[in-house]
């Protein structure tokens, strides 16, 4: 899908021909409308400029039908053909994206910015691909391991570390998830343990990107391999599905909570 900046006049291009037959569309004349990615309508039978005999129509959605609220959006248009011997439906969708700076902690441990001053201070090994990768994937990978990373329930102080008084009950306990705490609160917790769960966010989002061939072959249920004469032995079970990657829980598995919590109190 074709990505646009918000508030900009965006003009899409429809070849003549039905999608479902193939066929070549003769038009007559021609409508559009436009809506969001809520289905919301936003234009109902827009012009269409058609003289006949054309092999391309275009459409212009103006600037004002593309503004968003918040950093993405999509907008579908759905043109009517008529022909000679009846009407055809084309559609065509694009996204909208504005400036993203990842929201701490709703959405990343980190912005994109800091992520790349980590991952200048780590280990080229084990970020192979993270250099070489756009903006876009970055921010795409980083929300997935932020995803995965704040299911896992945590216990932010280690056991020779005080627990400030003021922190709230339910954090004391791990109850909580990382996503869900406010700026000041995720600002609050150590520093060693926001250092451990970026580097932890940074590694699985390297990870997504790539891939780790020997951890999903460990999630099919691989339990042995050789490599001379190659075979290879799986468990009659899979094992139990990790979520996340062998690397990036090497960086948390300290503060990993292994009690269950009941109630918050």
């Amino acid at each position: 899908m074709n990505i646009f900046i918000p508030g900009t006049d965006i003009t899409l291009v429809f070849d003549m021909v039905d999608n479902d037959t193939m066929d070549l569309i003769d038009p007559v004349s021609a409508v559009y409308d436009v809506f969001d990615d809520e289905g919301v309508q936003l234009v109902s039978n827009g012009a269409v400029t058609v003289a006949g005999g054309e092999d391309v129509l275009e459409v212009t959605v103006v600037a004002a039908d593309n503004i968003i609220s918040g950093s993405q959006g999509a907008r579908t248009i759905v043109m009517t053909v008529t022909t000679a011997t009846g009407a055809k439906r084309l559609h065509k969708s694009y996204m909208l994206e504005g400036v993203s700076f990842l929201a701490v902690p709703t959405e990343s441990g980190m912005t994109l910015i800091q992520s790349d001053m980590l991952a200048s201070n780590m280990a080229q090994s084990v970020l192979e691909v993270w250099e070489d990768t756009e903006m876009r994937r970055k921010t795409s990978g980083l929300r997935e391991a932020w995803n995965r990373i704040t299911r896992i329930p945590f216990l932010p102080w280690r056991d020779f570390e005080d627990v400030p008084d003021s922190t709230p009950v339910y954090i004391r306990k791990g109850d909580f998830s990382l996503r869900n705490l406010t700026p000041e609160e995720w600002q609050s917790l150590p520093e060693n343990f926001r250092k451990a769960v970026k580097r932890a966010q940074l590694i699985e989002a390297a990870v997504i990107l790539d891939g780790d061939p020997t951890w999903d072959r460990r999630q099919d249920g691989l339990i042995s391999k050789t490599v001379g004469e190659s075979s290879e032995m799986f468990a009659a079970k899979k094992s139990a599905f990790s979520t996340i990657s062998p690397k990036a829980y090497r960086e948390i598995s300290m503060y990993i909570r292994r009690t269950v919590i009941l109630g918050r109190a």
